[in-house]
């Protein structure tokens, strides 16, 4: 399955309240959703993060399918700030953590969705009597 999280696209500065990690995330509405829910709990779980203040803001953003055309990507941002102590993280514990996360949240919201429609075509066609 690939990847949520463009990697490749990761960005890493310094700003005057500590280093700011910029990740580029593809997921749907839903699945950003469920994502966003889940982040505070997994960035806690990395106790060198505790060490400092830790800041971060998640954009949603969306992707559309669009039968004949393709798709239509707004890719989703999580900006991570904290201090030194980011380094402390195990890089490839932490990739890997919020590819899980990713790839599970995608797989719930294709589930839910999935579930809602079939839902709603049995309520519309009750709806509109037939």
């Amino acid at each position: 399955m690939d990847d949520p999280i463009h990697w490749g696209r990761t960005l890493l500065d310094w700003t005057p309240d500590g280093y700011r990690l910029v990740l580029t995330i593809r997921l749907e509405e839903r699945a950003a959703a469920l994502f966003e829910s889940r982040l505070a709990e997994l960035l806690q779980s990395f106790e060198a993060l505790l060490d400092d203040d830790l800041l971060y803001d998640f954009a949603s953003g969306s992707v559309e399918n669009f039968p004949r055309v393709g798709f239509n990507t707004d890719h989703a941002t999580l900006a991570i700030v904290a201090g030194r102590s980011l380094f402390a993280v195990d890089a490839d514990q932490f990739r890997s953590a919020l590819t899980d996360l990713a790839v599970i949240c995608r797989r719930e919201a294709d589930e839910q969705q999935q579930r809602d429609e079939e839902l709603a075509e049995e309520w519309l066609a009750k709806l509109r009597g037939s």
